[in-house]
């Protein structure tokens, strides 16, 4: 048992090591930024999101895309990565925007990128009441990583014409349960509560 406990030691000391020379690798940027060589993400709070809003690049309107670089070797060229309409450290989302009217009875389109462990998080919509649904989403890649991710999201009828969209990861060391972003968002129609 002890020496089962050493090998894993060693296999966990490795892991960290590759994961520092992977994070030391990675290319500058090649224009300016944070010290820390990306711009700083506007962090939501618990009331609703903080929408990009071309926050960090002057003279550019949130329509304009976002080039994700020159494609790789063997690599095609993808479209331009459009502007995200919110964001946090580790979630960029593309639609829907803060305070979008959902239509209730059609699924919620979603799409973004998340740099998230395993590249695996969760998506719920409540209305204040209630979990209005909840889905467990694999974007494309994993962090350190920017995956691609998309979503229909069915949902019940909501109680209330307010809505927030939760975006959720949680803690790989004790699994306690991490809001990343939050996206408030409003509904054409309610169903009234029943007393």
């Amino acid at each position: 048992m002890r020496r089962l406990a050493w090998i894993l030691l060693a296999a966990l000391i490795v892991v960290g090591l590759v994961l520092a020379g992977c994070q030391a690798a990675a290319p500058e940027p090649e224009s300016g930024g944070s010290a820390a060589g990306r711009e700083p993400a506007a962090v939501s709070e618990p009331q609703g999101a903080v929408p990009s809003g071309g926050e960090g690049q002057a003279g550019k309107s949130p329509e304009e895309p976002v080039s994700s670089g020159p494609p790789s070797e063997g690599e095609e060229a993808d479209e331009p990565t459009p502007q995200p309409v919110a964001q946090s450290d580790n979630f960029r989302l593309f639609t829907p925007a803060p305070d979008t009217t959902v239509t209730v009875g059609q699924p919620l389109t979603i799409r973004g990128q998340a740099r998230v462990f395993e590249a695996t998080f969760s998506i719920e919509l409540e209305d204040g009441h209630n979990i209005l649904a909840e889905e467990v989403v694999t974007a494309d890649e994993g962090a350190p990583g920017w995956g691609d991710f998309e979503v229909q999201l069915n949902f019940d009828p909501p109680t209330s014409p307010h809505g927030t969209l939760l975006f959720v990861t949680y803690s790989a060391q004790d699994g306690s349960r991490q809001e990343e972003l939050v996206v408030p968002v409003k509904f054409d129609r309610v169903v009234p509560l029943v007393s």
